[in-house]
Order: C-alpha cells, then sequence, then structure tokens
C-alpha cells in the first residue's frame, strides 16, 4: 500500500515526516499548552486552502471564533480563514485517545453531520 502525503507548507516538517502529514487521513495534535499546536494545524490549514483542499479546523479547547480572532490575520492564514471549514468538538483531547476509526467517526459525525453522513457511517 502506497501512502502520499500532503505538505504542511513547513519545509523541515514535511522533510521529517516523509513528505507531509498522510493525505486522505485525519491527524491529531496533542501537546502541552503553548507548544504551537495550533500554529502548526493552521499553517497545514492555510497550505491546503493554497493547494486547492477542503479543509477543517475542529478544536475541543478553545472556541474557534477566538481562534480566528486571534490569528485571522496573520500573514500566511489571512486569505484561507473563510475557506476553512470551522468546527467545536465538545470533549476532552484525552477522549479521543486512542484515536481509531470508529471513534473518529462517531465522533465527527455527532460534530459535523453535514461532512460524515450516515453513509460515510457504515463504511
Amino acid at each position: 500500500m502506497t501512502i502520499s502525503f500532503e505538505p504542511s507548507g513547513i519545509k523541515k516538517l514535511d522533510e521529517a515526516l516523509g513528505g507531509g502529514f498522510p493525505k486522505g487521513g485525519v491527524s491529531l495534535i496533542v501537546g502541552p499548552t503553548g507548544i504551537g499546536k495550533t500554529l502548526l494545524a493552521l499553517q497545514w490549514l492555510a497550505e491546503g486552502v493554497k493547494n486547492g483542499q477542503n479543509v477543517v479546523y475542529i478544536s475541543t479547547t478553545v472556541p474557534v471564533e477566538r481562534i480566528k480572532e486571534y490569528y485571522g490575520s496573520a500573514p500566511f492564514l489571512k486569505d484561507a480563514v473563510s475557506k476553512i471549514r470551522w468546527y467545536n468538538m465538545d470533549v476532552e483531547p484525552k477522549e479521543l485517545i486512542p484515536f481509531t476509526e470508529n471513534k473518529q467517526k462517531r465522533l465527527f459525525h455527532n460534530v459535523m453531520p453535514d461532512i460524515i453522513d450516515e453513509d460515510m457511517m457504515q463504511k
């Protein structure tokens, strides 16, 4: 099985990851407060928007309106903010681990039923 990758927009990170993040996959970014998780995620989303992809940001801790307000005028994100699909997920991050396919489907269907429909739940 060949895995293709999507670049994060950060050259050194993409090199370390073997080309970027797995294409068509879901990546969970975790770590201590202030380490740069949000900044990394937003850089990656801005790169996806730049490449014409549909991108989604799900926050489990900070309301997305605050994130958009705080980071929205950053040069790398300014033109991408309106093209990102923003969602809040009321769940403790520790409840996401292990991040199994069934858990992803259940959680994401509850948060964004406009994307994860019943047919996708059955696959």
